[in-house]
């Protein structure tokens, strides 16, 4: 007997295969290796739960945490945002009224 390499819900690797699978239960003998009940998707997508050897598989690489994005820049208020001189600034066209037309009675 000895301890558990993998904890439950542990991500680990099949050595056979390559694939990625989680720990969902594990089994200690006094005769035999410690084995794992592991859940993994196969090749044709479906998921399959499989007892594997502790010599079958192997702890996955834990993935770094991914950085947080910069927060975007804040607009000032608009008391301290410089305005644009008045020749600079592009004015909207002047609305104009649709012509009517004249009904006949």
């Amino acid at each position: 007997m000895s301890k558990f390499k993998h904890e439950l819900k542990a991500k680990i690797i099949i050595l056979a295969s390559g694939t990625i699978g989680t720990v969902q239960g594990r089994y200690e003998s006094v005769n035999t290796a410690n084995q794992y009940q592991v859940h993994y998707p196969t090749t044709t997508g479906a998921v399959c739960d499989d007892w594997l050897f502790e010599n079958q598989i192997k702890a996955a690489p834990v993935a770094a945490k991914p950085k947080r994005a910069a927060a975007p820049a804040k607009k000032k208020p608009a008391a301290a945002r410089k305005r644009k001189p008045a020749a600079a600034r592009k004015r909207k066209p002047a609305a104009v009224a649709a012509p009517t037309v004249p009904t006949v009675a």
